[in-house]
């Protein structure tokens, strides 16, 4: 991006505006992981910044290109991805990394401060939602930042703003992956796995609508009713240690075995899937990244996974850092399957694929409006805490089904 953030300035400056800032932490390996720990002052904090150096939110407004706007920001959704650039990563596997400083944060509502010359799909006092690009260090969580046109949209009167900006990211990633990974037919058997993530759930809720069949896998009996209540569906068939699916004593096997983390998780939930499909295995799999890294879990998981799945079949992953053994390949190969990647960022990396962004971005927005689609309420936190907002990030699990957003 042209409009480079500079360094902080006085925070008595009028020329500065409120952004959370993300600075550099100097003992960083910037060639492999980076254990956080309790995440430190330094990591996310409130600071006045400018518009390149010693400018201001006037500067912003005259220097706009064509097809660019200027917004002020109402909220701004944070997820696991800040935590992705607070490792600074520039040569790893961090796909996010980017200079710092920087204000993070991609999904954002707010007013239509001032439109480039060539805009034409909103003007000023609009209330629109937009993603701001990956590699612009002037990100969302900031009282002003720059959108390009082709990434806003007009937000649906009746839906809350947080809501809009919590739904997005996950709401891309499904439509990706049901409509342009999948592409099911009526009938077809779908394995969800990671359903409790937001990008889990809005998956199930768009496949449901399709006429295919569900499968979830929930590894506590007492999240199984609590399932059912969020994805009430006749499609949808939940397997869990105390399933009627099967019987856990016919594979001596407890309660306590039904996890990835055991060597024993793979066969009865296998076996399972072949009884409920006849032996002929799943159609497509939705294959969603909940292990944080602990490649013991992904080698069960994958193993697992090569087992259920049919012919002419799909996989789908949002995994960055994902590896797959020649045996392994080969008996996708065996089958006439392909794997596949998700990634919302893909969208705008070309501009043949703007349109049908903006197109995915309505539709989500739109079917979150009717109610066809939804998530829990989200965190908020006001931007003086986005310490605290960082914090409940980096404690957010696999079963945390919760978005974070940053109300400016």
């Amino acid at each position: 991006s042209r409009h480079v953030m500079a360094a902080s300035v006085n925070g008595e400056s009028k020329k500065g505006f409120r952004a959370a800032v993300i600075n550099a932490r100097p003992d960083v390996d910037r060639e492999g992981e980076v254990d956080l720990g309790d995440l430190d002052d330094e990591f996310c904090k409130t600071e006045y910044t400018s518009w390149k150096e010693n400018g201001s939110v006037s500067d912003m407004e005259a220097a706009l290109e064509p097809y660019q706007v200027l917004v002020k920001v109402n909220c701004c959704a944070l997820d696991g991805r800040l935590i992705s650039c607070y490792k600074q990563n520039q040569n790893g596997p961090c796909v996010y990394a980017r200079s710092t400083p920087l204000v993070p944060g991609w999904e954002v509502a707010g007013t239509v401060v001032a439109v480039g010359s060539s805009v034409s799909t909103c003007q000023p006092g609009h209330f629109i939602v937009g993603i701001c690009q990956s590699n612009n260090p002037l990100g969302g969580c900031a009282e002003f930042t720059i959108l390009g046109q082709d990434n806003v949209t007009l937000k649906p009167p009746a839906l809350d703003a947080s809501k809009a900006v919590a739904i997005l990211c996950p709401g891309i990633l499904a439509y990706s992956a049901v409509y342009y990974g999948m592409r099911p037919e009526k009938g077809d058997t779908v394995l969800v796995l990671g359903s409790r993530t937001p990008f889990g759930l809005l998956a199930i809720q768009l496949l449901s609508r399709l006429g295919v069949y569900v499968f979830i896998y929930v590894d506590e009996s007492d999240d199984v009713d609590t399932m059912k209540d969020t994805l009430a569906s006749e499609n949808t068939i939940i397997l869990s240690p105390n399933s009627h699916k099967y019987d856990p004593d016919s594979n001596n096997m407890n309660e306590g075995d039904f996890n990835f983390n055991t060597k024993h998780y793979e066969d009865p939930l296998v076996e399972s899937i072949m009884k409920e499909t006849n032996g002929l295995g799943i159609n497509h799999v939705l294959d969603i990244d909940t292990s944080n890294g602990d490649t013991q879990v992904d080698d069960l998981r994958k193993r697992m996974i090569l087992k259920c799945l049919g012919t002419q079949s799909t996989w789908i992953t949002n995994r960055q850092d994902f590896e797959l053994h020649p045996s392994e390949i080969n008996q996708l190969s065996l089958r006439g399957s392909s794997l596949s990647f998700v990634n919302q960022h893909s969208w705008s990396c070309s501009g043949v694929k703007q349109s049908r962004l903006l197109h995915v971005v309505q539709d989500v927005l739109s079917k979150s409006e009717q109610g066809e689609i939804s998530l829990p309420v989200p965190a908020c936190f006001a931007i003086d805490n986005i310490q605290n907002a960082a914090q409940a990030i980096h404690n957010f699990d696999e079963k945390n089904t919760q978005t974070v957003v940053v109300r400016l």
